[in-house]
C-alpha cells in the first residue's frame, strides 16, 4: 500500500494499551485478511449443519423404514448395507470439509 493512504488493521488491545513489551508478539492483522477468515469459518459451520441435516434425514429415513417389528435377518443386513453406505458418505463429506478448510487456512497464511 502506497505510504499515507489509510488501511483498516486490527490489533491485540494489550498492544494497543501497552506496547510490544507487553504483547510481543501480536500480529497486525488487515481488514481483508479477517473478513476472509470469518467467511471461511462461516462457511465451515453452514457445511457442518448441511452435514448434519443429511445425517438427521438419513436416520429419520432409517427409522421410518422398519414399520414391521418383525423384520427377517436378510432384510436387516440389507438395510444395514445401505446405512453403513449412507454413514460412508457422510465421513467422506466431512473429510472433504476438512480438506477444504485446511486448504482455505494454508492459502490465507
Amino acid at each position: 500500500m502506497p505510504r499515507g493512504q489509510k488501511r483498516y488493521v486490527w490489533r491485540c488491545i494489550n498492544r494497543l494499551e501497552h506496547g510490544t513489551r507487553v504483547c510481543r508478539c501480536s500480529a497486525t492483522m488487515e481488514e481483508p485478511e479477517l473478513q476472509a477468515a470469518v467467511a471461511a469459518a462461516m462457511n465451515e459451520r453452514f457445511q457442518q449443519q448441511t452435514a448434519w441435516q443429511a445425517l438427521t434425514d438419513c436416520v429419520t429415513a432409517a427409522l421410518a423404514g422398519t414399520g414391521n417389528a418383525a423384520l427377517s435377518l436378510p432384510a436387516a443386513e440389507v438395510r444395514l448395507k445401505a446405512l453403513q453406505e449412507c454413514q460412508m458418505e457422510l465421513l467422506q463429506m466431512a473429510a472433504g470439509m476438512r480438506t477444504t478448510l485446511s486448504s482455505t487456512r494454508r492459502s490465507a497464511e
